[in-house]
């Protein structure tokens, strides 16, 4: 540890800001232009700006971008050539320090930076607090093999990353074609486009759909249950397992494996909420309304467990012409869920009432095989999807741990050659 030296995040590098770019600057062609929105979804849609700007300001593949306000996320631009707005730093390191030894340093601080920026709404960072946050750092040798460590880390998790969006890519093509064409239970086989075969579809309220499917309102198949179970335990209660929101908004698939919370309810409300395998709960309230009747499916009998506020029980009234599992799925579908979203009440904050869950419109395959296989197929997919996110989830946390090692110099690394990572 005697040889690293303690500087602050200043003396690391010089931090050039973006540029101020007005609307009226922003064009459909030139050079794009970085906002804040950029650096959380680099993938996403870009202004572009045809004039002037200093040279400091471009941005290429490799160099570092360091978001100081709102945001508070530092990145290596990997998208092409572009200019920088405000509120942006592009970090130029200095000669005492390698690139992505410096990238680390402060992805790994920015927390902590976090914990003494300004602002309460919306924190920012100043220059001042680069001045006073000071971190230690190793010779040149010993910070390009920790680069390489950490970037090496980093390759796994975005190979994994990539998988799993590879799997709901796929998924989300399984959605649309088996929710509108469905399964021949004969064949086992998706059944022909509609474009192919006009005769094994018919028109409906939702569009074409299989011949052996049906159209039927929510209140028609599924009794609906709003939920007013708080999270205050009373001693005089029922001690119960509470489902709560995020339980429902977080999860597809709820059992054993979850952590639900401690609640307590009266006789009453044990009676009307408790939860049933197969049963489906929504979420009913959110901050957009695109975003509101996320659902999930209880999978297994969980004793004393009850469905808490803010979500709604949709609940079969004959499991064996509507598959709970299938129900969950098909909430997922944009064109069903599109119905919640064009239903919910509110202007801060928007809502789900009774009757807008009740008149909600889904497609019901007559037969229930059909509904299982549909739904096993799918799961088999959310399967791999959950496989591939505890491991990252393992990666992530390895990667923490070796972040809290190397960076600190708790652990001895040993340079036994030169590693470029610039």
């Amino acid at each position: 540890m005697s040889e690293w030296k303690e500087y602050s995040l200043k003396d690391l590098a010089f931090y050039y800001n973006g540029k101020a770019f007005k609307p009226s600057d922003w064009k459909k062609e030139g050079v794009k232009i970085i906002r804040i929105e950029q650096i959380n979804k680099p993938e996403g849609l870009y202004d572009y700006y045809q004039g002037e700007f200093p040279e400091i300001n471009k941005i290429e593949n490799g160099d570092l971008i360091f978001s100081w306000s709102a945001t508070l996320k530092v990145v290596i631009w990997k998208h092409g050539n572009a200019v920088l707005n405000q509120h942006l730093f592009k970090v130029v390191p200095k000669s005492m320090i390698e690139k992505m030894f410096l990238f680390f340093i402060l992805d790994y601080n920015m927390l902590k930076l976090g914990d003494t920026s300004h602002g309460s709404t919306m924190k920012h960072i100043k220059r001042g607090e680069l001045e006073k946050y000071f971190v230690k750092v190793p010779t040149p040798a010993t910070q390009r093999k920790i680069a390489h460590i950490l970037t090496t880390a980093d390759a796994i998790i975005e190979k994994t990353q990539a998988v799993i969006a590879k799997y709901k890519a796929i998924k989300k093509g399984m959605l649309h074609d088996l929710f509108n064409r469905g399964i021949d239970t004969k064949t086992g086989k998706l059944r022909p486009k509609y474009q192919d075969a006009h005769e094994l579809y018919k028109e409906s309220k939702l569009g074409w759909i299989p011949k052996a499917w049906e159209v039927l309102q929510i209140n028609d198949c599924i009794d609906p249950i709003m939920s007013n179970v708080d999270k205050h335990i009373y001693d005089n209660e029922i001690k119960i397992l509470l489902c709560n929101y995020m339980d429902v908004y977080d999860n597809r698939y709820l059992g054993k494996n979850i952590s639900f919370s401690d609640g307590s309810v009266n006789a009453s409300e044990m009676q009307r909420f408790s939860l049933k395998p197969q049963d489906v709960i929504i979420t009913k309230d959110s901050e957009t309304p695109d975003d509101i009747a996320v659902p999930t499916v209880l999978i297994e009998n969980i004793e004393n467990l009850i469905c808490g506020y803010h979500l709604c029980i949709l609940r079969s009234k004959d499991f064996q012409k509507l598959n709970g599992e299938f129900l969950m799925l098909q909430l997922q579908i944009q064109e069903i869920n599109n119905q919640f979203a064009r239903k919910a009440n509110g202007s801060t904050r928007y809502g789900l009432t009774i009757d807008a869950i009740e008149t909600v419109f889904l497609k019901i395959p007559t037969d229930i095989n059909e509904q299982l296989e549909i739904a096993n197929r799918i799961k088999s997919m959310d399967n791999k999807i959950l496989t591939e996110q505890i491991y990252l989830h393992k990666l992530q946390q390895i990667k923490a741990g070796l972040m809290a090692d190397l960076l600190s110099g708790k652990k001895e690394v040993k340079v036994d050659e030169e590693v470029k990572t610039n």
